[in-house]
Protein backbone atom coordinates (compact mmCIF):
# COMPACT_ATOMS: atom_id res chain seq x y z
CA UNK A 1 0.00 0.00 0.00
CA UNK A 2 1.50 3.39 -0.88
CA UNK A 3 2.14 6.27 1.96
CA UNK A 4 -0.96 8.05 0.13
CA UNK A 5 -3.52 4.96 0.20
CA UNK A 6 -2.51 4.29 3.53
CA UNK A 7 -2.39 8.10 4.91
CA UNK A 8 -6.01 8.31 3.27
CA UNK A 9 -7.16 4.97 4.88
CA UNK A 10 -5.99 6.19 8.42
CA UNK A 11 -7.79 9.73 7.71
CA UNK A 12 -10.76 7.51 6.51
CA UNK A 13 -11.03 5.65 10.02
CA UNK A 14 -10.25 8.68 12.08
CA UNK A 15 -13.67 10.42 10.15
CA UNK A 16 -15.56 7.28 11.08
CA UNK A 17 -14.74 7.22 14.92
CA UNK A 18 -15.37 10.80 14.81
CA UNK A 19 -19.08 10.52 13.49
CA UNK A 20 -19.59 7.66 15.84
CA UNK A 21 -18.47 9.84 18.47
CA UNK A 22 -20.45 13.40 17.45
CA UNK A 23 -23.60 10.54 17.19
CA UNK A 24 -23.40 9.92 20.45
CA UNK A 25 -22.62 13.24 22.02
CA UNK A 26 -25.74 14.64 20.38
CA UNK A 27 -27.91 11.58 21.33
CA UNK A 28 -26.53 12.05 25.25
CA UNK A 29 -25.30 15.62 25.99
CA UNK A 30 -28.46 17.02 25.54
CA UNK A 31 -30.16 14.74 28.25
CA UNK A 32 -27.68 16.00 31.12
CA UNK A 33 -28.68 19.20 31.28
CA UNK A 34 -32.53 18.36 31.25
CA UNK A 35 -34.66 17.44 34.76
CA UNK A 36 -37.21 14.47 34.36
CA UNK A 37 -36.30 10.71 34.29
CA UNK A 38 -38.44 7.30 33.86
CA UNK A 39 -40.12 5.90 37.08
CA UNK A 40 -36.68 3.61 37.62
CA UNK A 41 -34.13 5.66 37.10
CA UNK A 42 -35.75 8.29 39.73
CA UNK A 43 -36.01 5.29 42.22
CA UNK A 44 -32.17 4.38 41.25
CA UNK A 45 -31.04 7.33 42.06
CA UNK A 46 -32.62 8.15 45.30
CA UNK A 47 -31.30 4.76 46.98
CA UNK A 48 -28.00 5.38 45.66
CA UNK A 49 -28.21 8.86 46.95
CA UNK A 50 -29.47 7.55 50.26
CA UNK A 51 -26.61 5.32 50.81
CA UNK A 52 -24.04 8.20 49.95
CA UNK A 53 -25.46 9.87 52.81
CA UNK A 54 -25.52 7.15 55.46
CA UNK A 55 -29.26 6.23 54.89
CA UNK A 56 -28.89 2.16 54.76
CA UNK A 57 -26.36 0.41 53.70
CA UNK A 58 -25.66 -2.51 51.03
CA UNK A 59 -27.67 -4.74 52.16
CA UNK A 60 -30.37 -2.60 53.76
CA UNK A 61 -31.25 -0.21 51.11
CA UNK A 62 -33.51 2.51 52.12
CA UNK A 63 -35.71 4.25 49.50
CA UNK A 64 -37.85 6.47 51.48
CA UNK A 65 -38.77 7.31 55.11
CA UNK A 66 -42.55 5.26 54.78
CA UNK A 67 -40.39 2.24 52.03
CA UNK A 68 -37.79 1.86 54.05
CA UNK A 69 -36.37 -2.19 53.02
CA UNK A 70 -36.32 -1.67 48.96
CA UNK A 71 -35.40 -5.79 47.75
CA UNK A 72 -36.51 -5.37 44.04
CA UNK A 73 -32.97 -5.57 43.02
CA UNK A 74 -29.51 -7.09 43.95
CA UNK A 75 -27.24 -3.74 45.50
CA UNK A 76 -23.80 -3.38 43.65
CA UNK A 77 -25.51 -0.62 40.64
CA UNK A 78 -26.32 1.53 43.71
CA UNK A 79 -23.47 0.83 45.52
CA UNK A 80 -21.28 1.82 42.53
CA UNK A 81 -23.80 4.81 41.81
CA UNK A 82 -23.35 6.23 45.34
CA UNK A 83 -19.42 6.79 44.70
CA UNK A 84 -20.63 9.54 42.39
CA UNK A 85 -22.74 11.14 44.89
CA UNK A 86 -20.25 10.94 47.26
CA UNK A 87 -17.72 12.49 45.09
CA UNK A 88 -20.02 15.26 43.23
CA UNK A 89 -22.36 15.87 45.82
CA UNK A 90 -26.13 15.61 45.83
CA UNK A 91 -27.25 17.46 42.43
CA UNK A 92 -30.47 16.37 40.36
CA UNK A 93 -27.58 15.59 37.79
CA UNK A 94 -25.87 13.30 39.18
CA UNK A 95 -27.72 10.02 37.82
CA UNK A 96 -27.78 11.53 34.73
CA UNK A 97 -23.96 11.37 34.47
CA UNK A 98 -23.65 8.20 36.09
CA UNK A 99 -26.11 6.78 33.61
CA UNK A 100 -24.04 8.41 30.58
CA UNK A 101 -20.73 7.40 32.34
CA UNK A 102 -21.69 3.61 32.37
CA UNK A 103 -21.31 3.50 28.38
CA UNK A 104 -17.81 3.82 28.26
CA UNK A 105 -16.45 1.09 30.01
CA UNK A 106 -19.18 -0.96 27.68
CA UNK A 107 -17.73 0.68 24.37
CA UNK A 108 -14.25 -0.14 25.32
CA UNK A 109 -15.00 -3.39 26.06
CA UNK A 110 -16.99 -3.62 22.97
CA UNK A 111 -13.76 -2.66 20.99
CA UNK A 112 -11.50 -5.22 22.84
CA UNK A 113 -14.00 -7.65 22.14
CA UNK A 114 -13.56 -6.52 18.25
CA UNK A 115 -9.46 -6.54 18.68
CA UNK A 116 -9.67 -10.25 20.36
CA UNK A 117 -11.66 -11.76 17.89
CA UNK A 118 -10.25 -10.30 14.72
CA UNK A 119 -6.52 -11.08 16.16
CA UNK A 120 -5.96 -13.14 12.88
CA UNK A 121 -6.76 -9.64 10.92
CA UNK A 122 -4.77 -7.01 11.60
CA UNK A 123 -5.62 -4.98 8.64
CA UNK A 124 -9.07 -5.11 9.77
CA UNK A 125 -8.46 -4.57 13.67
CA UNK A 126 -9.27 -0.38 12.82
CA UNK A 127 -12.81 -0.85 11.92
CA UNK A 128 -13.94 -1.14 15.78
CA UNK A 129 -15.87 2.14 15.16
CA UNK A 130 -18.04 -0.45 13.02
CA UNK A 131 -19.80 -2.00 15.66
CA UNK A 132 -19.88 0.78 17.57
CA UNK A 133 -21.60 2.37 14.80
CA UNK A 134 -24.41 0.11 14.60
CA UNK A 135 -24.79 -0.41 18.62
CA UNK A 136 -24.85 3.30 18.83
CA UNK A 137 -27.72 3.72 16.25
CA UNK A 138 -30.27 1.54 17.85
CA UNK A 139 -33.16 3.21 18.61
CA UNK A 140 -33.23 2.42 22.25
CA UNK A 141 -29.71 3.35 22.62
CA UNK A 142 -29.96 6.73 24.04
CA UNK A 143 -32.81 5.91 25.92
CA UNK A 144 -31.46 3.54 28.54
CA UNK A 145 -28.28 6.23 29.29
CA UNK A 146 -31.41 9.15 29.54
CA UNK A 147 -32.78 7.09 32.60
CA UNK A 148 -30.25 5.87 34.47
CA UNK A 149 -31.30 1.79 34.27
CA UNK A 150 -29.69 -1.19 35.98
CA UNK A 151 -29.23 -2.62 32.46
CA UNK A 152 -26.33 0.02 32.60
CA UNK A 153 -24.40 -1.05 34.95
CA UNK A 154 -25.20 -4.90 34.01
CA UNK A 155 -23.70 -4.27 30.72
CA UNK A 156 -20.68 -3.30 31.59
CA UNK A 157 -20.08 -6.59 34.05
CA UNK A 158 -21.29 -9.09 31.49
CA UNK A 159 -19.22 -7.37 28.54
CA UNK A 160 -15.91 -7.69 31.13
CA UNK A 161 -17.00 -11.75 31.63
CA UNK A 162 -17.34 -12.35 27.85
CA UNK A 163 -14.08 -10.58 26.89
CA UNK A 164 -12.46 -12.04 29.93
CA UNK A 165 -13.58 -15.78 28.91
CA UNK A 166 -12.52 -15.36 25.50
CA UNK A 167 -8.72 -14.43 26.57
CA UNK A 168 -8.76 -17.66 28.42
CA UNK A 169 -9.95 -19.76 26.15
CA UNK A 170 -7.19 -18.34 23.81
CA UNK A 171 -4.09 -17.84 25.95
CA UNK A 172 -2.22 -21.06 27.76
CA UNK A 173 -0.16 -19.15 29.93
CA UNK A 174 -3.11 -16.67 31.95
CA UNK A 175 -6.20 -18.42 31.44
CA UNK A 176 -6.85 -19.30 35.41
CA UNK A 177 -6.30 -15.57 35.96
CA UNK A 178 -8.83 -14.43 32.94
CA UNK A 179 -11.26 -17.38 33.93
CA UNK A 180 -11.24 -16.01 37.67
CA UNK A 181 -11.55 -12.41 36.47
CA UNK A 182 -14.68 -13.76 34.16
CA UNK A 183 -16.32 -15.35 37.13
CA UNK A 184 -16.15 -11.96 39.07
CA UNK A 185 -17.64 -10.43 36.11
CA UNK A 186 -20.58 -12.50 36.34
CA UNK A 187 -21.04 -12.33 40.12
CA UNK A 188 -21.05 -8.61 39.69
CA UNK A 189 -23.62 -8.85 37.13
CA UNK A 190 -25.85 -10.80 39.01
CA UNK A 191 -25.35 -8.45 41.89
CA UNK A 192 -26.32 -5.75 39.42
CA UNK A 193 -29.34 -7.31 38.18
CA UNK A 194 -29.70 -10.90 39.29
CA UNK A 195 -29.95 -14.07 37.38
CA UNK A 196 -30.12 -12.54 33.69
CA UNK A 197 -26.28 -11.27 33.95
CA UNK A 198 -26.01 -15.07 34.04
CA UNK A 199 -25.53 -15.51 30.43
CA UNK A 200 -21.48 -15.15 29.98
CA UNK A 201 -21.44 -18.17 32.01
CA UNK A 202 -21.52 -20.49 28.99
CA UNK A 203 -18.73 -18.56 26.86
CA UNK A 204 -16.07 -20.95 27.08
CA UNK A 205 -18.41 -23.26 25.32
CA UNK A 206 -19.94 -21.06 22.85
CA UNK A 207 -16.73 -19.80 22.30
CA UNK A 208 -15.67 -23.85 21.33
CA UNK A 209 -18.56 -24.58 19.52
CA UNK A 210 -17.90 -21.34 16.85
CA UNK A 211 -14.41 -20.29 16.56
CA UNK A 212 -12.60 -23.47 17.85
CA UNK A 213 -9.57 -22.04 19.07
CA UNK A 214 -8.44 -24.57 21.77
CA UNK A 215 -9.29 -28.58 21.97
CA UNK A 216 -12.39 -30.07 23.30
CA UNK A 217 -10.82 -30.75 26.17
CA UNK A 218 -8.90 -27.69 27.13
CA UNK A 219 -12.01 -25.52 26.36
CA UNK A 220 -13.89 -28.07 28.91
CA UNK A 221 -11.15 -27.09 31.49
CA UNK A 222 -11.95 -23.58 31.08
CA UNK A 223 -15.77 -23.93 31.32
CA UNK A 224 -15.84 -26.28 34.60
CA UNK A 225 -13.14 -24.09 36.00
CA UNK A 226 -15.49 -20.84 35.63
CA UNK A 227 -18.66 -22.86 36.88
CA UNK A 228 -16.20 -23.99 39.81
CA UNK A 229 -15.21 -20.24 40.42
CA UNK A 230 -18.81 -19.19 40.37
CA UNK A 231 -19.67 -21.88 42.82
CA UNK A 232 -17.46 -20.32 45.20
CA UNK A 233 -18.20 -16.65 44.62
CA UNK A 234 -21.74 -17.80 45.66
CA UNK A 235 -20.64 -19.37 48.54
CA UNK A 236 -19.25 -17.25 50.19
CA UNK A 237 -21.55 -14.14 49.31
CA UNK A 238 -24.24 -16.40 50.77
CA UNK A 239 -22.10 -17.26 53.56
CA UNK A 240 -23.24 -13.93 55.39
CA UNK A 241 -26.95 -14.01 57.08
CA UNK A 242 -27.54 -10.66 56.22
CA UNK A 243 -26.95 -11.45 52.29
CA UNK A 244 -28.63 -14.50 52.12
CA UNK A 245 -31.93 -13.14 54.02
CA UNK A 246 -31.36 -10.19 51.46
CA UNK A 247 -31.03 -12.27 48.26
CA UNK A 248 -33.58 -14.90 49.21
CA UNK A 249 -35.97 -12.24 49.67
CA UNK A 250 -35.30 -10.58 46.27
CA UNK A 251 -35.68 -14.04 44.00
CA UNK A 252 -38.97 -14.33 46.10
CA UNK A 253 -40.33 -11.22 45.30
CA UNK A 254 -38.86 -10.23 41.97
CA UNK A 255 -37.96 -13.33 40.55
CA UNK A 256 -40.48 -15.91 41.48
CA UNK A 257 -42.93 -13.72 41.16
CA UNK A 258 -42.10 -12.27 37.81
CA UNK A 259 -42.60 -16.01 36.38
CA UNK A 260 -45.69 -16.56 37.61
CA UNK A 261 -46.87 -13.04 36.69
CA UNK A 262 -47.72 -11.37 39.57
CA UNK A 263 -45.71 -8.61 38.89
CA UNK A 264 -46.30 -6.49 36.02
CA UNK A 265 -46.83 -8.37 33.26
CA UNK A 266 -46.53 -7.87 28.81
CA UNK A 267 -49.45 -6.14 27.80
CA UNK A 268 -49.32 -7.24 23.71
CA UNK A 269 -50.98 -8.91 21.17
CA UNK A 270 -47.69 -10.97 20.92
CA UNK A 271 -47.57 -11.92 24.77
CA UNK A 272 -44.05 -13.67 25.48
CA UNK A 273 -42.81 -12.76 22.27
CA UNK A 274 -43.46 -9.29 22.49
CA UNK A 275 -39.42 -8.95 23.74
CA UNK A 276 -38.48 -10.57 20.45
CA UNK A 277 -40.74 -8.77 18.19
CA UNK A 278 -39.15 -5.39 19.85
CA UNK A 279 -35.67 -6.87 19.62
CA UNK A 280 -36.17 -7.34 16.03
CA UNK A 281 -38.18 -4.64 14.75
CA UNK A 282 -37.42 -1.95 17.25
CA UNK A 283 -34.04 -2.35 17.90
CA UNK A 284 -32.20 -4.06 15.40
CA UNK A 285 -34.12 -3.19 12.39
CA UNK A 286 -31.96 0.27 11.65
CA UNK A 287 -28.64 -1.25 12.51
CA UNK A 288 -29.44 -4.69 9.85
CA UNK A 289 -30.44 -2.31 7.67
CA UNK A 290 -27.06 -0.51 7.50
CA UNK A 291 -25.23 -3.32 7.15
CA UNK A 292 -27.78 -5.11 4.73
CA UNK A 293 -27.69 -2.10 2.34
CA UNK A 294 -23.26 -2.22 2.65
CA UNK A 295 -23.70 -6.11 1.78
CA UNK A 296 -25.66 -5.28 -1.30
CA UNK A 297 -24.09 -1.97 -2.69
CA UNK A 298 -20.64 -3.75 -1.92
CA UNK A 299 -21.96 -6.73 -4.17
CA UNK A 300 -23.94 -5.20 -7.07
CA UNK A 301 -20.99 -3.00 -7.74
CA UNK A 302 -18.75 -6.30 -8.14
CA UNK A 303 -16.40 -5.70 -5.37
CA UNK A 304 -14.26 -8.41 -3.65
CA UNK A 305 -16.28 -9.08 -0.57
CA UNK A 306 -14.74 -12.37 0.85
CA UNK A 307 -13.32 -12.85 3.97
CA UNK A 308 -12.61 -16.20 4.94
CA UNK A 309 -12.78 -17.14 8.66
CA UNK A 310 -15.01 -13.97 10.03
CA UNK A 311 -18.10 -16.25 9.88
CA UNK A 312 -17.38 -18.27 12.96
CA UNK A 313 -16.63 -14.82 14.45
CA UNK A 314 -19.96 -13.82 13.87
CA UNK A 315 -22.19 -17.14 14.45
CA UNK A 316 -19.87 -16.32 18.51
CA UNK A 317 -21.38 -12.83 18.89
CA UNK A 318 -24.64 -13.68 17.84
CA UNK A 319 -25.11 -16.87 19.86
CA UNK A 320 -23.93 -15.04 22.60
CA UNK A 321 -26.23 -12.06 22.26
CA UNK A 322 -29.02 -14.89 21.83
CA UNK A 323 -28.16 -16.42 25.17
CA UNK A 324 -28.21 -12.96 26.70
CA UNK A 325 -32.09 -12.04 25.19
CA UNK A 326 -33.89 -15.30 24.38
CA UNK A 327 -34.02 -16.32 28.24
CA UNK A 328 -35.50 -13.34 29.25
CA UNK A 329 -38.80 -14.01 27.00
CA UNK A 330 -40.06 -16.82 29.49
CA UNK A 331 -41.06 -13.88 32.29
CA UNK A 332 -44.95 -12.67 31.39
CA UNK A 333 -42.60 -9.40 32.70
CA UNK A 334 -41.00 -8.38 30.30
CA UNK A 335 -39.83 -4.27 29.12
CA UNK A 336 -37.74 -4.16 25.98
CA UNK A 337 -34.85 -2.41 27.41
CA UNK A 338 -34.12 -5.57 29.43
CA UNK A 339 -32.29 -7.27 26.05
CA UNK A 340 -29.93 -4.25 26.12
CA UNK A 341 -26.90 -6.16 27.57
CA UNK A 342 -27.44 -8.26 24.25
CA UNK A 343 -27.07 -5.39 21.77
CA UNK A 344 -23.65 -5.06 21.77
CA UNK A 345 -23.11 -8.38 20.81
CA UNK A 346 -25.93 -8.22 17.92
CA UNK A 347 -23.88 -5.12 16.88
CA UNK A 348 -20.74 -7.15 17.02
CA UNK A 349 -22.10 -10.28 14.80
CA UNK A 350 -24.06 -7.42 12.33
CA UNK A 351 -20.48 -5.61 12.32
CA UNK A 352 -18.52 -8.89 11.26
CA UNK A 353 -21.10 -9.64 8.60
CA UNK A 354 -20.86 -6.48 6.69
CA UNK A 355 -17.36 -5.94 7.51
CA UNK A 356 -15.63 -7.16 4.06
CA UNK A 357 -18.73 -5.38 2.18
CA UNK A 358 -17.75 -2.02 3.88
CA UNK A 359 -13.87 -2.63 3.63
CA UNK A 360 -14.79 -3.09 0.10
CA UNK A 361 -16.72 0.52 -0.01
CA UNK A 362 -14.07 2.23 2.15
CA UNK A 363 -10.90 1.22 0.27
CA UNK A 364 -12.28 1.83 -3.24
CA UNK A 365 -13.43 4.94 -1.99
CA UNK A 366 -10.13 5.99 -0.78
CA UNK A 367 -8.78 5.88 -4.02
CA UNK A 368 -10.20 8.41 -5.38
CA UNK A 369 -9.20 12.37 -5.60
CA UNK A 370 -11.67 13.80 -3.95
CA UNK A 371 -12.05 11.54 -0.60
CA UNK A 372 -9.52 13.34 1.27
CA UNK A 373 -11.38 16.60 0.70
CA UNK A 374 -14.61 14.79 1.57
CA UNK A 375 -13.74 12.87 4.83
CA UNK A 376 -12.07 16.70 5.95
CA UNK A 377 -15.36 18.51 5.49
CA UNK A 378 -17.17 15.17 7.08
CA UNK A 379 -14.72 16.20 10.04
CA UNK A 380 -15.37 19.49 10.24
CA UNK A 381 -19.20 19.41 10.05
CA UNK A 382 -19.10 16.46 13.16
CA UNK A 383 -17.03 19.07 14.69
CA UNK A 384 -18.71 22.06 14.61
CA UNK A 385 -22.09 19.85 14.79
CA UNK A 386 -20.61 18.93 18.37
CA UNK A 387 -19.57 22.71 18.66
CA UNK A 388 -23.23 23.79 18.33
CA UNK A 389 -24.58 21.24 20.54
CA UNK A 390 -22.91 22.83 23.81
CA UNK A 391 -23.30 26.11 22.70
CA UNK A 392 -26.81 26.25 22.00
CA UNK A 393 -26.83 23.92 25.72
CA UNK A 394 -27.99 26.77 28.23
CA UNK A 395 -31.30 27.39 26.10
CA UNK A 396 -32.44 23.87 27.58
CA UNK A 397 -29.75 23.57 30.88
CA UNK A 398 -31.96 22.92 33.46
CA UNK A 399 -35.52 22.77 31.71
CA UNK A 400 -37.72 19.66 31.55
CA UNK A 401 -37.23 16.51 29.59
CA UNK A 402 -40.47 14.99 31.26
CA UNK A 403 -42.88 15.24 34.18
CA UNK A 404 -42.48 18.99 33.55
CA UNK A 405 -46.36 19.62 35.68
CA UNK A 406 -45.23 16.56 38.07
CA UNK A 407 -41.87 18.59 38.95
CA UNK A 408 -43.00 22.13 39.28
CA UNK A 409 -45.86 20.75 41.41
CA UNK A 410 -42.77 18.76 43.80
CA UNK A 411 -40.85 22.03 43.69
CA UNK A 412 -43.99 23.55 44.96
CA UNK A 413 -44.50 21.19 47.74
CA UNK A 414 -40.73 21.67 48.82
CA UNK A 415 -41.47 25.28 48.98
CA UNK A 416 -44.16 24.59 51.54
CA UNK A 417 -43.11 21.49 53.09
CA UNK A 418 -40.00 21.04 55.26
CA UNK A 419 -37.17 18.11 54.43
CA UNK A 420 -37.56 14.98 56.10
CA UNK A 421 -41.60 15.91 56.78
CA UNK A 422 -44.16 12.98 55.63
CA UNK A 423 -47.54 13.82 53.98
CA UNK A 424 -50.57 12.40 54.44
CA UNK A 425 -51.95 10.82 51.30
CA UNK A 426 -55.50 9.13 50.70
CA UNK A 427 -55.65 5.39 49.30
CA UNK A 428 -56.55 6.78 46.12
CA UNK A 429 -53.06 8.26 45.28
CA UNK A 430 -51.35 5.00 46.70
CA UNK A 431 -50.01 4.30 43.19
CA UNK A 432 -48.46 7.85 42.67
CA UNK A 433 -45.03 6.25 42.21
CA UNK A 434 -43.35 8.94 40.66
CA UNK A 435 -44.48 11.52 42.79
CA UNK A 436 -43.41 9.86 45.71
CA UNK A 437 -39.87 9.20 43.97
CA UNK A 438 -39.47 12.84 42.73
CA UNK A 439 -40.01 14.10 46.59
CA UNK A 440 -37.62 11.69 48.45
CA UNK A 441 -34.86 12.47 45.79
CA UNK A 442 -35.02 15.75 45.56
CA UNK A 443 -36.01 17.32 48.87
CA UNK A 444 -36.59 13.89 51.23
CA UNK A 445 -39.99 14.27 51.64
CA UNK A 446 -42.05 10.89 51.91
CA UNK A 447 -45.55 9.95 51.28
CA UNK A 448 -47.63 7.40 53.36
CA UNK A 449 -51.15 6.24 52.99
CA UNK A 450 -53.03 6.82 56.37
CA UNK A 451 -56.95 7.64 56.47
CA UNK A 452 -55.69 9.64 60.34
CA UNK A 453 -52.68 11.80 59.54
CA UNK A 454 -50.87 12.97 62.69
CA UNK A 455 -51.98 16.45 63.89
CA UNK A 456 -50.35 18.98 62.36
CA UNK A 457 -49.69 17.09 59.30
CA UNK A 458 -49.73 18.29 55.84
CA UNK A 459 -52.40 15.79 53.47
CA UNK A 460 -51.80 15.91 49.77
CA UNK A 461 -54.90 15.01 47.35
CA UNK A 462 -55.53 15.22 43.78
CA UNK A 463 -56.40 18.82 42.10
CA UNK A 464 -59.81 17.10 41.27
CA UNK A 465 -60.85 17.08 44.56
CA UNK A 466 -63.93 19.04 45.20
CA UNK A 467 -63.79 20.68 48.31
CA UNK A 468 -61.57 21.51 50.99
CA UNK A 469 -61.58 19.29 54.15
CA UNK A 470 -62.34 20.21 57.05
CA UNK A 471 -60.51 21.83 59.30
CA UNK A 472 -57.89 22.19 56.54
CA UNK A 473 -56.74 25.27 54.40
CA UNK A 474 -54.97 25.04 51.03
CA UNK A 475 -51.24 25.28 51.31
CA UNK A 476 -50.48 26.86 48.03
CA UNK A 477 -52.24 27.69 45.12
CA UNK A 478 -49.87 27.42 42.62
CA UNK A 479 -50.18 23.34 42.09
CA UNK A 480 -51.31 22.18 39.01
CA UNK A 481 -51.54 17.89 39.71
CA UNK A 482 -52.55 18.21 43.37
CA UNK A 483 -54.24 19.71 46.24
CA UNK A 484 -51.82 20.48 49.30
CA UNK A 485 -53.65 21.15 52.37
CA UNK A 486 -52.24 21.96 56.01
CA UNK A 487 -54.00 22.19 59.70
CA UNK A 488 -56.05 25.75 59.53
CA UNK A 489 -53.98 28.32 60.95
CA UNK A 490 -50.43 26.24 60.98
CA UNK A 491 -48.40 28.46 59.19
CA UNK A 492 -45.15 28.21 61.27
CA UNK A 493 -44.41 25.19 58.76
CA UNK A 494 -44.74 27.17 56.18
CA UNK A 495 -42.34 29.93 57.28
CA UNK A 496 -39.87 27.64 58.18
CA UNK A 497 -39.94 26.06 54.89
CA UNK A 498 -39.17 29.29 53.04
CA UNK A 499 -36.99 30.77 55.41
CA UNK A 500 -34.62 27.87 55.29
CA UNK A 501 -35.25 28.40 51.29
Amino acid sequence: MSDQAASSRDATQATAWLLVGALGFVWLFPMLLLRGMSLDGVVYATISRNLAVGLGDAWHLIYTATEREFRDSPPLAFVLQSGFFRVLGDHWWVERLYSVATLLPTGGLLVLIWRQLLAAWPRLLAYAWLPMLLWVSMPAWPWIYRNNLLENTLGIFTALAVYASLRATSDTRWWAAWTTLAAASIAAAVLTKGPVGLFPAVTPTVAWLTLRQQTAGRSLVVQLTLLGCLAALTTLVLADPVRQEFLSEYFQKQIVNSLQGRRETVSSPFGQGALLWTLVVQDLLPSAAMAAACVVWARRRRMDVAAEGLGSAGYFCLLTAASASIPIMISPKQSAYYAAPSWPFYALSLALWCLPAVDAILTRAAQRASWTRATWWTRFAALVTIGLVVGLSPLWAGRYHRDRSLGQDVEEIARVVEPHATIAIPESMENEWSLQAYLFRWHYISLEVTEEPAPGAFQLDFAAASEVPENLELASDNLSLYRLYRPSGATAALGGAAASR
